[in-house]
């Protein structure tokens, strides 16, 4: 026979995030207050893919209000679950290419972020580190960057 389980499921909008980088190869990235963590996260543009919006066009339209940036050129890096234990949606994953400032960002209510331009080299460090722990902006950055952590060495 079988048990019957019940389990919550959030049933949440698609999602879509953005590797950023300008033409000397540096990455845009965003700080902000994150309420569950209660503190502030280093991530990727990021935002909610609106009802009948393709998520490439809720891509540019996030990095361009939480940042004042568009893009030269576009390509896609996947999509992948948030978390299938309870979520049922997807977060779709963006390149963002010869990104430069166009505008100031026109940020929602309630929204207060920064932006950071970070080489590699320093995303690599901030996500070895801790610094970038939003697991969707390490999948993000991953599908880019090498991001493994050399393991330490073994004592004598």
């Amino acid at each position: 026979f079988r048990r019957v389980l019940f389990r919550s499921v959030l049933e949440t909008p698609p999602w879509a995030n953005v590797v950023a980088r300008d033409a000397q190869g540096r990455f845009l990235l965003v700080r902000q207050w994150r309420f569950g963590t209660r503190s502030p996260s280093l991530e990727v543009p990021a935002g909610v893919v609106h009802t009948g919006e393709p998520p490439l066009e809720a891509a540019r339209r996030e990095l361009l209000e939480e940042t004042g940036c568009e893009a030269a050129r576009w390509s896609t890096l996947g999509s992948v679950a948030p978390n299938p234990a309870v979520h049922d949606n997807r977060c779709h994953l963006y390149l963002a290419e010869g990104v430069e400032r166009v505008q100031e960002p026109s940020l929602d209510e309630g929204e207060d972020l920064e932006t950071l331009w970070m080489t590699a080299e320093e995303v690599r460090a901030a996500v070895a580190d801790g610094t970038i722990h939003s697991a969707l902006a390490v999948a993000a950055l991953a599908r880019v960057l090498d991001l493994r952590v050399a393991a330490p060495e073994p004592a004598d």
